[in-house]
């Protein structure tokens, strides 16, 4: 699968570092590490970010000196510079909360859809406007201004029609997530462009990160509303 992606003129950007978010268990250790460093690499070309492979490395041996129990979100940050920090903290469970849709669509030409960074402008501005309206909030489903749903702020979406599993093509301009990436390679899912009202009457709803896995929603009283049934659930539905 391409991840290609559209340079963007340097001084278009804003101040940011490039992130992955990883999952770490204990006896497991760090989830799908090998995609995660494969996409970091990739945004680092593409936006012109030293990537010291060395450096890299002994931050992650770094990481792995410090004991550590249960289940913990591990982010990896780079600066444009090289320089790399890794940091952690518990995962704790958002099951019970709420996923409604953005309440304006997001441009396709807003830069770095297709980069994990701590630009998060376009997600946090969404979510915010949705959190002023409803309690309970804690993700958006955002769409395009082709009326064409992308992702959400947290994860890739993925859809239940007449037993298949769909996600959003790349076309849609969105992050191709490290899970979704996997689903996709094991035949799991495949992609199409969907659009609002196939997202509507959709047999079935999930978000999918590599942290979380699956999270199963379900409607939660009015259209365009659903609660996390679950989540930290990594074999298929």
């Amino acid at each position: 699968m391409s991840t290609t992606v559209r340079s963007v003129a340097p001084l278009e950007l804003p101040q940011f570092d490039l992130l992955e978010s990883l999952l770490w268990e204990e006896r497991c250790g760090l989830y799908l590490l090998g995609h995660h460093v494969e996409r970091l690499r990739s945004s680092a070309t593409c936006l012109g970010f030293d990537f010291p492979t060395r450096e890299l490395d002994a931050a992650l041996a770094e990481f792995d000196r410090v004991p550590r129990k249960g289940r913990h979100k591990v982010r990896i940050l780079l600066s444009r510079g090289g320089k790399f920090v890794v940091e952690s903290a518990p995962a704790a469970s958002i099951s019970g909360g709420k996923v409604t849709l953005a309440g304006q669509a997001i441009p396709q030409q807003a830069p770095l859809l297709r980069h994990k960074t701590t630009y998060r402008k376009v997600y946090s501005d969404a979510l915010q406007d949705q959190q002023a309206r409803e309690p309970g909030i804690v993700d958006v489903i955002l769409w395009d201004d082709t009326g064409y749903i992308t992702e959400s702020g947290m994860a890739n979406v993925i859809i239940k029609s007449r037993g298949d599993f769909y996600t959003p093509s790349l076309q849609q301009e969105l992050l191709p997530g490290v899970f979704r990436r996997s689903l996709l390679e094991q035949g799991v899912v495949r992609e199409k462009s969907i659009t609002l009202t196939e997202l509507g009457q959709a047999d079935a709803v999930f978000l999918v990160n590599s942290v979380r896995g699956w999270m199963p929603l379900e409607r939660a009283g009015r259209q365009g509303l659903w609660g996390i049934k679950a989540d930290f659930c990594y074999e298929t539905p």
